[in-house]
């Protein structure tokens, strides 16, 4: 049942995301750094960031769902 364990995260986040996605991802939201520090970091501008993550966030969505992983706590 627990996404993490039976199927594991980072096998959803390693197949349905692209290299640059999974940077992106890993800059903002692992290692906390802000949109232009992630543009700079990747040679990218800030709008291109923002929509990179934004294809990112929804291309795990689309897994997830896929998985039968309905979210919340536990």
């Amino acid at each position: 049942r627990d996404l993490v364990r039976s199927r594991g995260l980072g096998d959803v986040y390693k197949r349905q995301l692209t290299e640059d996605q999974q940077t992106v991802l890993s800059l903002r939201f692992l290692l906390d750094k802000s949109v232009a520090d992630t543009a700079r970091l990747m040679e990218r501008s800030e709008d291109a960031v923002k929509n990179l993550q934004r294809r990112a966030l929804a291309a795990m969505q689309r897994a997830l769902a896929g998985s039968g992983y309905t979210g919340g706590g536990g």
